[in-house]
């Protein structure tokens, strides 16, 4: 099994090259690209405006202005030794959403959460997210040694987790919510004993 200082460093050197990979049906044939996100006011403008308008799917929400964004990817995925975003790209070069993993655990092996998965553009790359999951998922597998993949999905979410379930992912547990508004930040938490669940995270699992 990949030591942890091995995997962190594997994570490390991929931002560091801005790794690219393609993303293939099962055809061979080239659907999309994925390259690791990067801060640009480009990019950075287009994850504000996407999160912006898929509010209602994130578990933390902060007024998703630029200068808010940027910090955000600099702090929680530039500088986060555990965490790795991709852009999904048409073979054009549009930018279409984003994908990546975080989360991940060590013992008794090497596990990885699913994260950050958004179409920011519905009128594009139809269908391609399905290819573009098993692409990282392999890339994981292969390079970082992942033996088991998780994820968290709002219980209401129905689309997403048929995906997931097209994907191989298990129903394994469900996690009661609540809402706590702040200033500026505001995020769904797990509840306390005793506080009424507003929403649940559905935890689903399959092996790598």
């Amino acid at each position: 099994m990949p030591r942890k200082e091995d995997i962190l460093a594997a994570i490390r050197a991929a931002k560091e090259a801005q790794l690219h990979l393609p993303v293939h049906d099962e055809h061979g044939t080239h659907l999309s690209s994925m390259r690791v996100m990067g801060s640009s006011p480009e990019e950075v403008k287009h994850i504000a405006d996407w999160r912006e308008a898929a509010r209602d799917s994130a578990p933390t929400m902060f007024p998703y202005n630029l200068e808010n964004t940027r910090r955000w990817v600099e702090k929680q995925v530039d500088t986060h030794p555990e965490r790795i975003l991709f852009f999904l790209e048409t073979p054009d070069g549009e930018r279409w959403g984003h994908l990546g993993l975080a989360t991940f655990g060590f013992e008794p092996h090497v596990s990885a959460e699913l994260d950050a998965i958004m179409r920011g553009r519905e009128d594009i790359a139809k269908g391609v997210m399905t290819p573009a999951i098993r692409t990282l998922m392999e890339w994981g597998k292969e390079n970082l040694g992942i033996q088991q993949f998780g994820l968290r999905v709002f219980s209401d979410n129905e689309r997403a987790i048929r995906l997931y379930e097209r994907l191989g992912f298990e129903r394994d547990r469900l996690i009661p919510m609540i809402f706590e508004k702040g200033e500026p930040i505001s995020k769904w938490r797990e509840c306390l004993e005793g506080e009424e669940p507003g929403r649940y995270f559905l935890v689903m699992r399959r092996p790598a």
